[in-house]
């Protein structure tokens, strides 16, 4: 009999660590998704850049084209464009500004997740070193 509840102690302790590892599993899973998924914003953060900066680009090449042809009334409608452009740029580092604290946070709760997840297992290493020590009394305590 007693040699019965020691073998289902540990069939417990077995489970509970097959538990363990299945969650360990799924939080690296989860940490590797949320890493993926900040490289593709990432990637895509900077193939918008540089697709605003290609059209930027555009717009200037287009306003030197006028500027060759029109003669002085063009050149208001240029400065007016400059601005534009000027103001388009601003807007641009802004929008950086605003993705790079964006993909700086998404960083840090990634890595607060992977914190979570080693103190996650340490928690359960300790209730797996605690359920084989009552084994280990319980086991004395019936032989």
């Amino acid at each position: 009999m007693g040699n019965c509840i020691c073998k289902t102690t540990e069939d417990i302790v077995e489970d509970i660590g097959d538990v363990v590892e299945d969650v360990v599993d799924a939080v690296e899973d989860i940490v590797e998704d949320i890493g993926d998924v900040v490289e593709d914003v990432v990637d895509a953060v900077e193939d918008i850049v540089e697709d605003i900066g290609d059209v930027v680009e555009d717009v200037v090449d287009v306003v030197e084209d006028i500027v060759e042809n029109v003669g002085d009334i063009v050149e208001d409608v240029v400065d007016v464009v400059e601005d534009i452009v000027e103001n388009v740029g601003d807007i641009v580092e802004d929008v950086v500004d605003v993705v790079e604290d964006i993909v700086e946070n998404v960083g840090d709760i990634v890595e607060d997740a992977v914190e979570f997840a080693g103190k996650a297992v340490d928690v359960v290493g300790d209730v797996i070193d605690v359920v084989e020590d009552v084994v280990e009394v319980a086991a004395k305590v019936i032989n």
